[in-house]
């Protein structure tokens, strides 16, 4: 059951506030994950590992925020700890935005059929697959999985119904546990052929026999969520970089989503002319609202560089340690990437890492998601998120060597 949470009383406890706020953002990007999750796969348990989550977010965020109130030391500190103060509160809203995504599989809210069975025109997508006998995967370890396939795998359910959320390195996936992974779209296909042993083909656009309105509210929903993500991560790219003109593109999105939002809105209202269960509009409204949250959260990162706040160097160590990290590299000249293209490359299949975005030297130009007919030349610079056994591989094929 989940309804109106009953409050319980937080006590105050010493922590480690590094290790406390890279908890926070590890968990408030997991909630995300397993919130859509719930929605794609319509299990239930995922919803209330969201919500169960938010306890623990509560909980870290009353301990961070005592724990950084009692630590500043004269007005310099203070100016500083209110920019860390400023991304719990953007954690904070990206839960909150994962608990509204969670209910509405607790809720019970439908969505149309074509906008689940288009989930993979997310960059990073998101697949469940259930292991047969006599896969390759059979009694390896999650990290050996992930090396493998390059995919991210966010939960394990066993054959007895047991969940094993976030699981360690070292758990192993046997025959007949049900795989929840997320990772690149080009990673899809080496992930299904290792697993299944085989190819699995995804509806095309031209199946989903949809009506034409509802083909544009799901592209709008699909570009809200897609934006969204993405300003999570070049807004942390800010804050870590102190990149003004990452934390403006930030800016740029939370505009863009404004304009998305209000065309969703009219054309939801056009197609409920044409529709008997309105309930379903319902759960792509609740998508794009989350979508506009969680880009709002990202905004209020990106002001810390923008509003020219110093930022205490506690955050930096947090976010290095950090599940996921978001790291900045430049091709060199006559490294594996120079002058291929990005297709050519298979730079997120080979590294594991997500590329974010890649600033052209010959433009000075960003591009946002990368596509596969762009060439890779010395002096780009690459953003990435993934682990930091994928940032050494990354960096290899960069040409970039740790002294």
């Amino acid at each position: 059951m989940h309804g109106v949470k009953s409050a319980r009383k937080l006590k105050y406890k010493p922590i480690n506030v590094k290790d406390a706020i890279a908890e926070i953002k590890d968990t408030a990007e997991l909630m995300l994950d397993l919130a859509y999750s719930s929605i794609l796969f319509k299990e239930r348990d995922f919803s209330e590992e969201v919500i169960e989550l938010e306890e623990r977010m509560d909980e870290l965020i009353f301990m961070a925020r005592a724990s950084i109130m009692l630590a500043a030391r004269g007005i310099e500190e203070i100016e500083e700890l209110t920019g860390v103060l400023q991304v719990i509160d953007s954690a904070v809203m990206i839960s909150s935005a994962a608990v509204d995504l969670a209910k509405i599989q607790l809720d019970n809210l439908g969505l149309p059929p074509a906008f689940l069975k288009s989930i993979h025109l997310l960059e990073e997508t998101i697949v469940s697959i259930i292991i047969p006998q006599g896969s390759e995967a059979n009694g390896i370890t999650v990290k050996e999985l992930e090396d493998e396939t390059s995919m991210n795998i966010i939960a394990i359910k066993k054959p007895r119904g047991e969940w094993i959320i976030n699981p360690n390195d070292d758990v192993k996936v046997y025959a007949n546990d049900k795989i929840i992974a997320k990772g690149p779209y080009q990673a899809l296909e080496e992930f299904n052929v290792f697993i299944l042993g085989k190819h699995e083909e995804f509806p095309s656009l031209d199946e989903l026999e949809e009506p034409k309105i509802l083909h544009m509210i799901r592209e709008i929903i699909i570009e809200m969520t897609v934006l969204s993500q993405l300003s999570i991560d070049l807004a942390y790219y800010s804050v870590l970089f102190n990149s003004k003109e990452i934390a403006e593109e930030v800016s740029s999105i939370e505009d863009k989503l404004e304009d998305l939002r209000a065309d969703l809105e009219l054309n939801v209202l056009n197609y409920a002319k044409q529709v008997e269960n309105v309930n379903e509009l319902r759960g792509l409204l609740r998508i794009a609202y989350s979508s506009e949250k969680v880009s709002d959260a990202s905004k209020d990162i990106a002001d810390i560089v923008l509003h020219g706040i110093a930022m205490h160097p506690i955050l930096h160590y947090a976010m290095k340690e950090s599940d996921e990290i978001i790291t900045r590299i430049v091709i060199a000249k006559g490294s594996e990437l120079d002058g291929k293209t990005y297709a050519e490359s298979g730079i997120e299949v080979s590294t594991g890492m997500d590329i974010i975005a890649i600033k052209k030297s010959s433009t000075n130009k960003w591009q946002f998601h990368p596509k596969g007919d762009i060439k890779l030349e010395a002096n780009d610079i690459i953003i990435a998120k993934g682990s930091v056994e994928d940032e050494d591989i990354l960096k290899r094929l960069a040409g970039v060597y740790n002294e």
